[in-house]
C-alpha cells in the first residue's frame, strides 16, 4: 500500500500522501487510532517548506506541549533545529499567550509571576476557599473552578439564566446558581489582583476575536500563517473553535449557526490562510469533562480526509477496536465508522475477555499472574501496560503488584501512590501518631480544618527537626509557652491517633483528609480523589505498619529504576502504545463510571484503552461485567 511519497521522498500509503498533498481549501482529518497522524502533519509541514513556503507562514497547534515538542523535534530531524525553529509549533495556550504578550506588552496579567499555581503567584485554593467561604457558597472549591475554566473556554454568557444548565450540557458538571455566583466573584477578584489562570490564554483571545474582530491587532492573526493545522481535534472547545477557523479565514453555515457575529459582522473568510486541516478521531474523544465539544470536530463544511489503517495493532485487537464503537449515533458515517489493519498485520492473539473474575483480588491475581506468565524471564516488564478508569484502580494494581514481586511504576507519579499528594498526606498522620515529624504535616495543617497558618508550623517542624533526635510535633507543642489553638488541635489528634488500632487509624485519617475539603466534602469533580483515599486506607490496612509501607515505598523506587510494568489510567496513554495491554476493572460503576454523565464517552475511553494495543489485549472485571462488554463478545 506505500505508493505514495511525500515531497521529501518518504513513502506514504495513499490516505496519507492525500492529506500531506492537501494544499487549498479547509478540511478536518479523521485519523483512526496508529494512523500516523502526527507523521503526516511533520511531512506537511516539511513539504510546504521545500515547496517554498516561509516556515514562518506555516502553524502547527498541538494539545499539550509533549505533542508540540515531539512534531518539533520530528521536524528538526529532517531539515535541521535552524529551520524547525522557523516553524511556529506551538499548544494553542503558548500560542495564545504570546498574542496576548504582543497586543497588551505593559499588561501586568500577562507576565511571568501572574499565572495562578506557577512561581511568584498564588495558588487557585488559596484564594478560592476563602473566597467560598466569605460569600457562603454551596460550592467545592475544585468545582467551582471547573466551572469557570469551563464557562470561559466555552465561551459562555454567565449572565444568561441558563448558564448552569450550559455548564451542565457541556462538561457534566451539576452547575447550579452558586457555582454561577463563584465565576463572578472569580473573574472579578483576577480582574482585581491582575492574575490570570490556563484557560484565560485562550478564552481572551477567543473574545476578543468575537467582540473585536474589526480591530487591527485581530485582523493582523488572520494575515500571517499561509497554512494552519491543528491536532487532537476531538478535544477541542468552543475557543478552540472559534481561534481556530478566526486564523484558518474559514466559516460556513455550521460556524454561523454557532457563532452568528463571527461568522456574519466579522467576515471570516478576509484573511489570507490557504488552506487549514483540523486532525483527529471523534473515537477518542474522551475530555467531554473538560469542556470539549465532540460536535465542533464534525463541521460538515469542511472537506473530509480519512487516514483508516492501523499501523500499530493486530488484525484482532483493530478488529475489537471497531467492534467496541460499531453502530454508534456518532459513528454512523461508513466513511469513518472504522479502521482496518496495516497490509500484511499479524493476526494475532485474539482479545480475551476474563467477564468471570468475582471479585477485585481474583482479577488481580489473575492479572498479575498472567503478566508473570509472559514476561519474567521471556521479555522486558515494560512491554506491559495496565490501564484503568480511575486512579483508585492504580491504588490496588500497584499494592497487588508489588506484593506479588512484579516491578511497576505509575505513568506521571514518581514515588508511586504513597508518593502522591493524598498519599504523602496519609503517611505524614501516620508517622505523627507514632512521634514521627515530617514536613508533609504542614499540608495536613487544616484537613480538617484548625485554621493553622502555614508559617507558625512550618517553625515548629523545623524544630523538631533540627534536633538529634528528632522530637515529636506533641513535645515541641508542650514546650510553647501559649501555642495557639490549632496547634493544640493538631497536637491533640495526633494523640487521638496514637491510642487507636491501627485499622481505626487508618480510617479516622480518610475521614480527617475527606473533611479537610472546602464545605466538608469531596465535590463532584474529586469523586476521584475519594476512590483514591478509600483505596489507600484499604492498603495502609492490609499492610498492617509505617515500616511496612516504607518497604513498599522502596520496592516501587527500585522498580522505577528498572524496567517495570507501566500502571496508568486510560486518559494519560492516549497516543502511547504497547506490546501488550491489560485493560481493568471493567465493570459495572467502574466503565461506564457510576457518575459519568456521556456513556457514549465512557465507550469511547474502552475504544481508547483497547487500541493502545500492538500483540495482546486483556481485558478483565472482577465483578458484574460491563454493558460495554456485550459489543465485543
Amino acid at each position: 500500500m506505500n505508493d505514495g511519497a511525500s515531497p521529501s521522498g518518504v513513502q506514504l500509503d495513499p490516505h496519507q500522501a492525500a492529506v500531506v498533498a492537501y494544499r487549498t481549501g479547509h478540511a478536518r482529518v479523521v485519523a483512526g487510532a496508529g494512523a500516523g497522524k502526527t507523521r503526516v502533519l511533520v511531512e506537511r509541514a516539511i513539504g510546504l517548506y521545500l515547496e517554498g513556503v516561509y516556515p514562518e507562514h506555516v502553524l502547527l497547534l498541538a494539545y499539550n506541549r509533549s505533542a508540540a515538542e515531539t512534531m518539533r523535534q520530528r521536524v528538526a530531524n529532517r531539515v535541521g533545529a535552524h529551520i524547525a525553529n522557523r516553524f511556529a509549533i506551538a499548544t494553542f495556550h503558548a500560542w495564545c499567550l504570546g498574542q496576548l504578550r504582543r497586543w497588551w506588552p505593559d499588561a501586568p496579567q500577562f507576565m511571568s509571576g501572574r499565572l495562578l499555581g506557577t512561581a511568584g503567584a498564588p495558588s487557585e485554593a488559596s484564594l478560592a476557599i476563602p473566597m467560598i467561604e466569605r460569600m457562603k457558597l454551596d460550592v467545592y472549591w475544585r468545582d467551582g473552578l471547573s466551572a469557570a475554566s469551563i464557562t470561559t473556554e466555552g465561551l459562555i454568557d454567565i449572565g444568561r439564566p441558563d448558564a448552569p444548565k450550559r455548564i451542565r450540557e457541556i462538561s457534566g458538571l451539576a452547575a447550579t446558581p452558586d457555582h454561577v455566583a463563584f465565576v463572578r466573584e472569580w473573574t472579578a477578584l483576577k480582574a482585581r489582583e491582575k492574575l490570570i489562570e490556563f484557560a484565560d490564554m485562550l478564552g481572551v483571545v477567543a473574545q476578543s476575536v468575537l467582540q473585536q474582530g474589526t480591530l487591527d491587532h485581530v485582523q493582523a492573526l488572520r494575515r500571517r500563517y499561509a497554512h494552519v493545522m491543528i491536532d487532537e481535534g476531538q478535544d477541542g472547545n468552543a475557543a478552540r473553535y472559534v481561534v481556530g477557523n478566526w486564523l484558518s479565514s474559514f466559516g460556513g453555515d455550521f460556524l454561523r449557526g454557532r457563532f452568528p457575529t463571527m461568522g456574519d459582522g466579522l467576515d471570516v473568510k478576509g484573511g489570507t490562510c490557504r488552506s487549514s486541516l483540523i486532525v483527529g478521531d471523534f473515537r477518542q474523544g474522551i475530555y467531554g469533562f473538560t469542556g470539549a465539544e465532540l460536535d465542533l470536530f464534525q463541521d460538515p463544511d469542511r472537506d473530509l480526509l480519512v487516514l483508516p489503517t492501523n499501523y500499530r495493532s493486530s488484525v484482532r485487537v483493530v478488529a475489537a477496536g471497531n467492534a467496541a464503537v460499531k453502530g454508534e449515533a456518532w459513528n454512523d458515517d461508513p466513511r469513518t465508522a472504522s479502521c482496518v489493519p496495516r497490509p500484511g498485520a499479524p493476526l494475532g492473539e485474539a482479545v480475551q475477555i476474563w467477564d468471570d473474575l468475582k471479585d477485585v483480588p481474583e482479577e488481580l491475581d489473575a492479572v498479575f499472574s498472567d503478566i508473570e506468565r509472559r514476561c519474567r524471564g521471556l521479555r522486558p516488564w515494560s512491554d506491559v501496560a495496565v490501564l484503568a478508569r480511575t486512579n483508585a484502580i492504580l491504588v490496588s494494581l500497584e499494592l497487588a503488584a508489588i506484593a506479588r514481586g512484579v516491578p511497576v511504576r505509575i505513568a506521571g507519579q514518581a514515588g508511586g501512590v504513597w508518593a502522591s499528594s493524598v498519599g504523602r498526606c496519609f503517611l505524614a498522620y501516620l508517622r505523627g501518631a507514632e512521634g514521627r515529624v515530617t514536613w508533609e504535616l504542614v499540608d495536613v495543617r487544616n484537613r480538617p480544618r484548625r485554621f493553622l497558618g502555614k508559617p507558625e508550623l512550618a517553625a515548629v517542624v523545623k524544630g523538631c527537626l533540627a534536633l538529634a533526635p528528632a522530637c515529636s510535633l506533641q513535645e515541641a507543642v508542650g514546650q510553647i509557652p501559649r501555642p495557639s489553638q490549632g496547634l493544640r488541635r493538631l497536637s491533640d489528634d495526633l494523640d487521638t491517633l496514637a491510642a487507636l488500632s491501627w485499622k481505626a487509624r487508618c480510617n479516622k485519617i480518610q475521614q480527617w483528609l475527606l473533611a479537610g475539603e472546602s464545605k466538608g466534602a469531596m465535590g463532584g469533580s474529586d469523586q476521584d480523589a475519594a476512590g483514591a483515599l478509600k483505596a489507600l486506607c484499604d492498603g495502609a490496612i492490609e499492610l498492617g505498619s509505617v515500616e511496612a509501607i516504607e518497604k513498599h515505598q522502596k520496592a516501587v523506587a527500585k522498580a522505577e529504576k528498572e524496567n517495570s510494568v507501566l500502571l496508568s489510567t486510560v486518559h494519560k496513554q492516549k497516543g502511547a502504545e504497547f506490546p501488550i495491554v491489560y485493560v481493568s476493572a471493567v465493570r459495572a460503576g467502574v466503565l461506564p463510571h457510576k457518575n459519568a454523565h456521556d456513556h457514549d464517552e465512557e465507550l469511547r475511553l474502552l475504544y481508547v484503552a483497547i487500541t493502545r494495543a500492538e500483540e495482546v489485549c486483556v481485558i478483565s472485571t472482577g465483578g458484574k461485567p460491563s454493558v460495554f462488554l456485550e459489543k465485543l463478545r
